[in-house]
């Protein structure tokens, strides 16, 4: 008998085209940052998009959810 987990897993797999380890830490962090941005009524795509020129430009991370002055 096949487990709801496993039927998740497979679907997780497939809808977002990875079944590689790393693409599903990836996808997961990013939907775990996505879900945060939602809870604090940011932009998920301003965030991840700080971030993402932060790391090119070789910056420092962002404080985007403002946790330093807090």
């Amino acid at each position: 008998m096949m487990k709801l987990s496993d039927v998740f897993g497979a679907a997780s797999s497939i809808c977002f085209g990875t079944s590689s380890h790393l693409g599903e830490q990836f996808r997961s962090r990013v939907l775990s940052v996505m879900e945060a941005c939602k809870k604090r009524g940011l932009s998920g795509l301003n965030v991840i998009s700080d971030v993402v020129s932060s790391v090119i430009r070789k910056q420092s991370y962002p404080d985007v959810f403002n946790l330093i002055n807090t």
